[in-house]
């Protein structure tokens, strides 16, 4: 018995000590929180870090118009502005609020306090209490096995505003105290008396000194350095939030550090990007689950003048290579490119001849046709024959070789254009 009691005693310490585990930081009051957002560099630095990602167009693709209405209202520049606050939290929680409308049930996104909000297994508990899976979404920043809410920016960003806030206070202070300057006289006589002649005039009276006596005003020295000691406090800020400063720590020159500047701020920018897609993918999973949708519902994020060029290219390829007269549909270029195709009319009285050009002899433009209708059967005909050879063949190097005998380089070039042509539309199909 006493050995199973200390065994239950055991397992249950082991227990409680998994949940003592220092796994949840503690948060920064709202106080606080509103010292570092009113800071002039941290509210600079994070309106240029989120700038990258809100400066996108968001655009849902489905087949349901009111849908995609529907999704784009909710889905708002408030809502996504506060997704990307979640690297300066570390952690983002937001209650789902379904309603109904035209028969669906649609998700309205509020953000809540996430310092309220714990997670077990990966899964969101309030009040100890596991949400439901419908009810809400959440997102963390660089969570750990030891930071699994997140590794919050305004931990780093307390620090520092601290320590500038400390060093400015200081420095008013020692302004407010000694800022104004010392007035220091010289005099072979009576010290007392020329004393009482300068503190009467600094208070507005006028003095009268011997030719002997002079008057000395003094500067405090700015040997502090207060001005490098805040210089470095903002370029910490700007390096915690941007990952980078351009303006410090660079030792090479101007395009090299602009390079690398815009390289780590593309890596953060990358991080803050799939963010806000996952907070979007989410959404759109829930909202598909719970109203038991099959049809296919994704989104794009990008910038509002840029063209989709990855698109433009792969289109401009393929009809190069696809046969002449193909032309992409006017509905296929309005949604991929988001423009409005206008039908253009030709207006051919506008076509205006001098003179009508003279006609060929008949038995010229006979000539012409014939040969012209030999030089394409020939090519025809030796097309056929390459297509029977390797139709007849039991072998790649059997046909291969009989192919060979052929010396006709129009041929060679028509039969690499059709199998190109037919391998690309055959990936269509």
């Amino acid at each position: 018995m006493n050995k199973k009691r200390s065994l239950k005693t055991l397992q249950k310490n082991i227990m409680l000590f998994s949940h003592e585990l220092p796994v949840w930081q503690e948060w920064l009051d709202d106080e606080e929180i509103e010292k570092i957002n009113s800071d002039a560099t941290v509210l600079s630095a994070a309106s240029i870090r989120k700038s990258v990602s809100l400066k996108k167009e968001l655009s849902i693709e489905t087949k349901n118009k009111d849908i995609k209405k529907e999704l784009e209202k909710l889905i708002s520049y408030e809502f996504c502005s506060q997704v990307l606050d979640t690297p300066l939290q570390g952690f983002s929680v937001f209650e789902l609020n379904w309603y109904e409308k035209d028969f669906l049930y649609f998700p309205k996104p509020i953000e809540r306090d996430y310092r309220l909000f714990l997670l077990q297994d990966n899964k969101l508990n309030f009040n100890n209490e596991e949400v439901d899976y419908y009810k809400a979404i959440h997102l963390t920043y660089r969570a750990k096995f030891n930071a699994q809410l997140g590794r919050p920016l305004y931990n780093t960003l307390f620090w520092l505003r601290k320590f500038k806030a400390a060093s400015l206070e200081f420095w008013m202070e020692f302004l407010e105290r000694f800022g104004t300057p010392w007035v220091v006289g010289k005099t072979d006589g009576d010290k007392n008396e020329l004393a009482q002649e300068l503190y009467s005039m600094l208070g507005g009276d006028v003095a009268v000194i011997e030719d002997s006596d002079s008057i000395e005003l003094k500067m405090p020295s700015d040997r502090g350095a207060f001005r490098e000691i805040l210089q470095y406090l903002d370029d910490q800020i700007r390096e915690a939030v941007l990952g980078s400063n351009l303006t410090a720590n660079i030792s090479s020159g101007s395009f090299a550090a602009a390079k690398v500047h815009k390289e780590v701020s593309e890596d953060i920018s990358l991080g803050d990007y799939q963010l806000l897609t996952n907070a979007i993918k989410d959404l759109i999973i829930k909202f598909k689950e719970l109203n038991q949708l099959k049809e296919e519902i994704s989104f794009i994020l990008k910038d509002k003048d840029d063209p989709n060029l990855d698109l433009a290219q792969r289109d401009a390829s393929l009809k190069a290579i696809l046969p002449a007269g193909f032309e992409f549909s006017k509905e296929y270029l309005e949604k991929n490119y988001k423009i409005e195709m206008q039908k253009q009319e030709t207006n051919t009285k506008s076509f205006k001849f001098n003179s009508k050009p003279k006609p060929l002899p008949l038995s010229h433009q006979d000539a012409q046709i014939s040969d012209l209708e030999k030089k394409e059967r020939k090519l025809f005909e030796e097309i056929e024959q390459v297509y029977k050879i390797i139709q007849n063949s039991s072998s790649y190097e059997e046909a291969l070789s009989k192919i060979e005998k052929f010396d006709n380089p129009k041929m060679e070039e028509a039969l690499e254009r059709y199998i190109f042509a037919n391998g690309v539309l055959s990936e269509l199909e």
